[in-house]
């Protein structure tokens, strides 16, 4: 189960759910991920929880879980819970 905060989720919650690393999900936010459109598309930083961690919203975490598994680069449907 992924807590979450305000409709907010952090980097190593979106990494569990799309069956990626935490390093890939910051990467998405520095270099960016391309979508089923071909274009480049930037994970937005939307927040800071109490830790200093940062948060995504859960729109931009359903955009890049849709892009890795669209384009068959998500091991989600692999790791076991």
């Amino acid at each position: 189960m992924v807590p979450l905060t305000d409709g907010m989720i952090t980097a190593p919650d979106l990494a569990r759910l799309t069956g990626k690393s935490v390093k890939t999900v910051y990467a998405w936010t520095a270099r960016g991920l391309k979508l089923p459109t071909g274009e480049r598309w930037h994970l937005p930083v939307r927040g800071l929880d109490h830790r200093g961690h940062r948060l995504y919203s859960l729109e931009d975490a359903q955009t890049a879980m849709a892009a890795v598994r669209v384009r068959g680069t998500s091991n989600a449907d692999r790791i076991a819970a």
